[in-house]
This record gives C-alpha cells, structure tokens and sequence, in this order.
C-alpha cells in the first residue's frame, strides 16, 4: 500500500478549560467520549478493558448523571465510541467500538450500534440506570491480518464507519461501508495509511488513540498520545482524501494517560478526557475551536 506523506502545520486555539473532575470513580479508565446533541447537557463516556458493558453519563462539570447498560454482552476491550446516524433517519444512534487487540490475536472484532436514548432529566431520578436490550452488532474482520485500533469515528453524510490501527510508523485505515451487516461477519476494506508527523521521526507519542468527524462531515480530529491534530477536506471529497490533506496541530495540554477525543456536538470546540494514572484523577476538559487566520 502506497503510503502519502504530508506537511504538519501548527496553530494555537483558545486556552484549555478544565470542567471538572470527574466525580464517579468507576471511570477509572476512560476510552472513549461523545458529545451528544439530543442530551446536550451530557457526555457519553466508556472504559477501556476490565469495565462491564457500560456507557456512563457525566455533566459538563463532571459530574455523575447516569449509566447505560447493554444486556447480554461482555465487552472484551472497548477503545472508542462515536455518535451519528444509522438505519433510521434523524435518529442519533452510539456506536461503540470493541476494536482493541493489544497482541493483535482476535480475528473478529465489534461494534454495538444502540439507538442514543433522550434522558428526560424531569422524570428521572438521577443517577438514572438504563438497561439497553434493544441494540445491535457489526461483526467484521481485517482483510489483511488481525489489528489493534483504538480509533472509530463515522462519516455523518455516507453513514460508513471508519477504523485506525494504533501501533506502527503508518497506521492503516479501513472503512465500513454502510449499510452495515447486522446478521453476517463484514470485511472491511483497507483504504490507505496515515502517517501522522512523517516530518519527524516516529515517537511512541504518535500512537493513534482516538479519531472523530464532525456533524458536517469536514473536520477530522486524530488524538495520539502525544497531539491532537486537526484534517479538513472539501465538503465533495470522501474521508479518504485526508491520506493526502493538510494535517494542523492544535493546542493541546497532554494529559497522563489522554486517550479520548471528540467534537462537540455544535462544532464550536472538542472535548477531552484521560484516565486515572497513579494517583491522578480524570479530568474533563474543553478547547474551544478557532480556524487558522
């Protein structure tokens, strides 16, 4: 696979905003992140391996409002989630992604589909508790070999799913072309790599561990160890076009055990979060978003 180098450009955005720690200590270990534009008062949060299939619901404060609990499943190593469309039109739907593999030896991986529920803060005792049995499971495997990713995101125009691998220099993107396939194993098509600053020599830090698409579908951010990176394409061109796009640093704190990223739900900044390391409590935080002059 051809392998397309591109330019890494940096640009400074409004200062960081710490909303607060986050206040129920079973999120310990936080993956994955959604700004939900239904509920626009929450975030949808998940751990990474050794949680129960839970996605928690934590305040623009961080503070604990509730969870959700999909019936019958176990996770086996949830790395990210997203939230975008699906089979039934304007209706949000939670994708969370059972992608990671850290010895690469699971040929199938998954992702659970479950319509986004609207919490109506007036009837609900919070925190509320919400068993999902109503959801579904997109079984698919690598055309190549057996993967470790830990960055989902889903194209909000075409409804494909998109998948990055963590490890190595040129991390491999795949695609999910929607519809997809509920009742049988789907293979996902490679479409390329994206080298993340090949103006530098690899770090470790440049390990991918997040991925999101925003609401137009024109702005990708890509969360590593060590950045997060914004990629804009034209409103006609596919996602693929990001192989070959402009790819901007924005400001950005590390946090100790940062893996999580995603936009707010109106584009107007993205949202952050890490996991506990020794000792270190999780944080929520938010950048407000500022284009480049």
């Amino acid at each position: 696979m051809k392998i397309i180098i591109v330019i890494v450009f940096s640009i400074l955005i409004a200062d960081r905003a710490d909303l607060g720690l986050i206040k129920l200590d079973k999120i310990d270990e936080a993956s994955g992140i959604a700004s939900s534009k239904n509920n626009p008062d929450l975030i949808w949060v998940h751990n990474d391996s050794g949680d129960l299939s839970k996605i928690y619901a934590i305040g623009l404060d961080g503070s604990y409002l509730g969870v959700l609990r999909l019936s019958g499943i176990l996770p086996r190593d949830w790395e990210d989630m997203c939230i975008g469309p699906g089979p039934e039109d304007d209706t949000d739907y939670l994708y969370i992604g059972d992608i990671g593999d850290n010895f690469s030896k699971k040929n199938k991986k998954r992702i659970h589909r479950v319509k986004e529920p609207i919490i109506n803060f007036d009837s609900l005792s919070i925190p509320f508790n919400i068993k999902i049995r109503d959801f579904e499971t997109i079984v698919f495997k690598y055309p190549d070999r057996n993967r470790n990713a830990e960055a989902l995101m889903i194209d909000p125009l075409s409804k494909d799913l998109f998948i990055i691998t963590k490890p190595g220099s040129s991390p491999s993107f795949y695609r999910l072309p929607y519809p997809q396939s509920t009742t049988s194993v789907i293979m996902a098509e490679k479409i390329g790599n994206l080298v993340i600053s090949p103006e530098k020599t690899y770090r470790w830090s440049d390990q991918i561990t997040s991925a999101d698409i925003s609401r137009d579908g024109q702005k990708i951010l890509i969360k590593t160890y060590g950045d997060v990176i914004l990629i804009e394409k034209s409103e006609n061109d596919p996602i693929s076009s990001i192989l070959s796009s402009k790819q901007v640093k924005l400001d950005y704190i590390r946090e100790i055990g940062g893996e999580a990223v995603c936009w707010r739900w109106d584009q107007s900044g993205y949202f952050t979060i890490s996991e506990e390391v020794k000792n270190r409590p999780a944080h929520l935080y938010y950048y407000p978003f500022k284009l480049p002059n």
